[in-house]
This record gives C-alpha cells, sequence and structure tokens, in this order.
C-alpha cells in the first residue's frame, strides 16, 4: 500500500469522526428540545393560536356587520329619507304638518300615537318647487342623522310658496300696506283658464263665491267668463284678508265696493305684488290694512327611514357644483377670485383686468349657466371626478379659455352717420346670398319671408345664389337703422318711407344726438363722457376704448382675458344632483 493509500484512509477515518460527533450533538439537542414545555406543549399553543385566530375573524366579522349596520342606519349624501315634519311659521302659527289626524302645534310629539303621511326626500337633490325646493337650503342638518332623530331647522318661506326665483321678494319690506276698501266692477270677467283653476264644474247660471261676494255666471265664451255680482249692501263675505262686508253698490259707475275687517293677528296667504305669501294682519286703521311677512317657517322632522344611495357621491356631467375659486394669471396676479379677503388685500397683486364684486358668494356651475364666469367648458370638465372638500389646481390654455387675441375684433366706430329722410324701396329687389342667409336662411322659389318693411316672396335665384324677392305689403309701423318710419307714397313699382324724426336716440354703440341737414339725418354720438380705458357696450360686443378722434371711437372688444393662460385654484363646496338623476 502506498503512502497516498495511507494518507486517504487517514482522512477518511477522521471525517467519519467528525460526522458521528455531528450525529451525537443532533440527537442530544433534539431530546434536549424534547424534554422543553414548548415542544411538549406544542399542540395545546397550536389549538389555541387557531381559537384565537378564529375569535378574531368573528370579532372582525361582527365589527364589520356593526360598522355596514350603522352606515346603513346613517343618513349621507343621496340617501332617500321619510320624514314626518311639524312647521310654524316666525309667529308661532302652524304652516304645515305631515300629522293627519290632529291640529298639530310646535309642542305636538312627532311619536307613534299620531297618523301620518311622511314626505319623501332626498338628500343633495335639486328641486325647483315646493316643501321640498324650501327643505334643499337646509337638509346638511340630516346628514349624519340616524333613523328616528329628530332634526330641528329653518327654512325660507318665499322657497316654499315661489317656484321662480325668490330672490326680489327678499328686499320687500317687513310691513306693507293695501287699501281697507277695494272695488271692481259689477260686471266682470275672468279669463277662462284662471275660472277653471277656482271654479272648475261651474256652467252659465251658477252662482259663485268670490273675493267681493256672490256672484252669478252670465257668459261662457272661448276666452272669458262673465259675471255679474248679486251682493247687497252690508252682505259679510270672506275676502284675502279674511272677514269683509259690501260697503257699497254705485250702479252708476257699475262699481262694488267691500270694506275688508281683518283680524289682527291672523296669519294668512296673500298675493303680494303677484306672489302668494304667508302674511300676518299687523295692524287694521281706517283706511289701510297693514300686514307683515313671514319670511321663516322653523321646522321640527323625525327621521322615519333610510334608504341608502350606494354610488360614489362625486361630480359628474350634469351636476350642479358650488365652488370657491382664486384665478390667477401664469405671473401671480389675480384676475378674479370668490373670496372676499382675497380680494380687499391691498397687499395680492392684481390683474389689469381684476374688478371689485359687489358681494363675494361661491360660484354656482350648473352645467348650462355660469353666475359670475362665461361659460368655460373645459373648466367645468376637470372638475368630474372630484368629491366635496377636494382642492385642485386647474389651468386652461388660451384656446380654453377666451380664445386668442384678435386684432380683427379691434373695431373703428364711426362717430357720424347719416340717412335719408325719405327713401325709395323697389317692391322687386335682389338681395345678396349672403345677407339673405344670414336674415332668412336658405332661398326657396315661393318662400315668404319677413322684411323690415313687411312681408315678401322669393322670386328667383340668380345663377350667382342672389336671391331676387317681390315685397307684398308694408308694415303699418317700419322700424329702420336708427329710426321708425311710415309709409307716405307707393305705386306699382315701389314704395316711399320716410322716418320720423327724433332728437336723441340710443344706439347700439350708445347715445346719440340727431339733427336734419340738406334731406338726411345726420347722427352723432355722443362722445363728452367717454375717455380711452373705459369699457364702452357696442354692436360688436363689449370692449375697451383704445383711441378717441374726431371721426371714430376705436374699440378693443377682445375679452381683457384673451390670449391669456387662466390658472384656476378651486374648492368643492358642495355638489346637487339633479333630482332626474
Amino acid at each position: 500500500m502506498g503512502t497516498g493509500d495511507h494518507v486517504a484512509k487517514k482522512k477518511d477515518k477522521i471525517k467519519r469522526k467528525k460526522d458521528k460527533k455531528a450525529k451525537l450533538q443532533k440527537k442530544l439537542e433534539r431530546k434536549k428540545l424534547q424534554r422543553s414545555f414548548l415542544y411538549q406543549k406544542r399542540k395545546s399553543i397550536y389549538s389555541g393560536l387557531i381559537v384565537f385566530i378564529l375569535i378574531l375573524c368573528c370579532f372582525l366579522l361582527y365589527n364589520y356587520h356593526e360598522v355596514k349596520k350603522d352606515w346603513e342606519n346613517t343618513v349621507g349624501l343621496g340617501d332617500t329619507i321619510k320624514i314626518n315634519y311639524i312647521g310654524v311659521y316666525e309667529n308661532g302659527h302652524i304652516f304645515y304638518s305631515t300629522i293627519v289626524d290632529e291640529n298639530a302645534t310646535w309642542d305636538t310629539k312627532l311619536d307613534d300615537s299620531h297618523r301620518y303621511n311622511p314626505l319623501e326626500y332626498k338628500v343633495g337633490y335639486i328641486y325647483d318647487k315646493g316643501i321640498e325646493k324650501a327643505i334643499q337650503r337646509a337638509d346638511k342638518n340630516f346628514l349624519g342623522r340616524k333613523t328616528g332623530d329628530v332634526v330641528i331647522f329653518y327654512i325660507r318661506s318665499e322657497d316654499a310658496f315661489i317656484s321662480t326665483n325668490p330672490a326680489p321678494y327678499y328686499e320687500l319690506p317687513e310691513i306693507i300696506s293695501f287699501d281697507r276698501v277695494e272695488s271692481t266692477d259689477l260686471n266682470a270677467s275672468i279669463p277662462v283658464s284662471q275660472f277653471n283653476q277656482i271654479f272648475s264644474g261651474k256652467k252659465e247660471g251658477d252662482m259663485i263665491n268670490t273675493l267681493f261676494g256672490k256672484a252669478v255666471i252670465t257668459k261662457i265664451d272661448e276666452k272669458n267668463v262673465h259675471i255679474e255680482f248679486v251682493s247687497k249692501e252690508g252682505d259679510e263675505i270672506s275676502s284675502k284678508y279674511g272677514k269683509a262686508v259690501v260697503e257699497k253698490i254705485d250702479r252708476e259707475k257699475n262699481k262694488i265696493y267691500i270694506k275688508h275687517d281683518p283680524k289682527i293677528g291672523k296669519t294668512i296667504i296673500s298675493n303680494i305684488y303677484g306672489q302668494y305669501l304667508p302674511v300676518e294682519i299687523e295692524d287694521v286703521t281706517e283706511d289701510k290694512v297693514k300686514l307683515r311677512i313671514l319670511k321663516y317657517i322653523k321646522m321640527k322632522a323625525k327621521i322615519e327611514s333610510i334608504t341608502k344611495y350606494e354610488k360614489e357621491w362625486k361630480v359628474e356631467e350634469g351636476d350642479q357644483v358650488l365652488v370657491d375659486y382664486v384665478g390667477k394669471l401664469e405671473n401671480g396676479e389675480v384676475f378674479d377670485t370668490t373670496y372676499k379677503e382675497i380680494a380687499e388685500d391691498n397687499s395680492t397683486k392684481k390683474a389689469d383686468s381684476f374688478k371689485k364684486k359687489y358681494k363675494y358668494e361661491p360660484l354656482k356651475i350648473d352645467s348650462v349657466n355660469y353666475a359670475q364666469i362665461e361659460y368655460l367648458k373645459a373648466f367645468e370638465e376637470a372638475l368630474i371626478g372630484m368629491h366635496i372638500g377636494d382642492k385642485k389646481t386647474i389651468k386652461l390654455t388660451p384656446e380654453e379659455a377666451y380664445g386668442m387675441y384678435k386684432e380683427e375684433k379691434i373695431k373703428h366706430i364711426k362717430i357720424k352717420d347719416e340717412v335719408p329722410v325719405k327713401e325709395t324701396i323697389m317692391k322687386e329687389r335682389i338681395i345678396p346670398q349672403k345677407e339673405f342667409k344670414d336674415k332668412y336662411g336658405d332661398p326657396m322659389i315661393g318662400k315668404e319671408i319677413d322684411t323690415e318693411y313687411g312681408k315678401a316672396e322669393v322670386l328667383e335665384i340668380t345663377s350667382g345664389g342672389d336671391v331676387k324677392i317681390k315685397q307684398k305689403d308694408v308694415k303699418k309701423e317700419i322700424v329702420l337703422k336708427y329710426f321708425k318710419a311710415k309709409l307716405i307714397d307707393e305705386d306699382d313699382k315701389s314704395f316711399t318711407i320716410e322716418r320720423i324724426f327724433q332728437e336723441k336716440l340710443n344706439t347700439k354703440n350708445g347715445s346719440a344726438s340727431v339733427k336734419e341737414e340738406n334731406g338726411k339725418f345726420i347722427i352723432t354720438l355722443d362722445t363728452k363722457n367717454l375717455k380711452v380705458g373705459d369699457e364702452m357696450y357696442t354692436e360688436y360686443g363689449k370692449g375697451r376704448i383704445l383711441e378717441i378722434n374726431e371721426d371714430e371711437i376705436v374699440v378693443d372688444t377682445n375679452h381683457p382675458l384673451a390670449g391669456k393662460t387662466l390658472i384656476f385654484e378651486v374648492k368643492i363646496l358642495d355638489i346637487r344632483k339633479h333630482i332626474n338623476q
């Protein structure tokens, strides 16, 4: 056996000893582990861990159901709720209640002891009339409330009674007066449409009770219902203010007079300047009835049920959105804002086009009409997907905003113009193709059109597209450029008109004075109060005066922000969806 074999055997022997020692060590460690507590209790530990995981899952599942149950029982935007309510005017008189089995007062409890006719209302939607429209302004009082909660809030009576914009009625004085004695014709007439609303089903010969007493229907034609009053002096009647008496009947003047005798403190619905509004009889004098308009209604509403809105409440196409914004140019100058504090902060740099507003309030975007800025489609589209409270910076290129600046929008308006006092118009005449299309649409032989002089008929369309017409008649009153005119002569081929002189005119370019010279009217625009930099309304739209000379006024009719990139920093304050959504 060689030396190499001897060395290999020796190494192999050492290796086997090491392996045997390692196995022995592992065996000792295994026995030590088996004698440990954790190893002996491993089954119990594993079982306990499984039980813990199961308990945790049950807890999370239970908690999820509780959260879901709480969510389903909490009013959110878009939810449909059923409410029972009691409303009283500011003087405490009842406005309306959903309780149907008794006369409710403010102190009546909304509990199970009554029968109800509940109102179904969608939170966060737009209503155009009725009690829903009035509640709409205050419906955020319901957010976060639960079934069974009673909510107290105020609504404007104008919103409940006026289907149009109620804003003009906020400026009415608190106290208004009307004559205590009123009269109408003994033989009167009522439009059929109005009569049918009040006295539907009544016919000739029937007796009706009106605000001026008893009357008999004498005749019904296509447009009117004719009545004759049969009340006698001294008769008591129910008028628009309550009790009244027939004070006088004057057959020579064909008049019946009634004198109102209402009870002070009574609440009624009365026609105030064309709108029916709630009023309280404040005072009654010999000559006047004084009324106080009741502008607010106190509401107490109980949430009876909640049906959840499953979608996400975010801006979608067609929504009404309320936003606050700051509009800036690329250089950081503010050109518009809804924030009063920014507008009045002298340290904030303002653009030349910036104008202070009478009132600062959020911008209402209705996808059709903008309250404070012109229609910017790209601005509206950038809001889609946003939520209430979200903020965003919107950058609009000139093309997306007010367009590029165009030199052709600089207009030269003549200070003086002239027209003939008398003018002869041919009955058969040619109208250029473009002019005809702009005024009357596409030409068609035999088509009848209304010209500034009267009705005319299309006789021919020339090879060049021009239109030959024949004037068929002439209006009694003709309105031409600047002036009214009258027909003074007519023959088979023409008619002659004469413009009617006016010393002062309101033209599309402002006020003007007129004088007559050599058979012409000379029209001169009033420029005395105009200066460079002023805004001016022209026949081309609103513009800024660049120059005034002897012959013309040069006006830039480009929008002040034309050619500029606009940056809007917006915040969503409210999202309203139309009821048909």
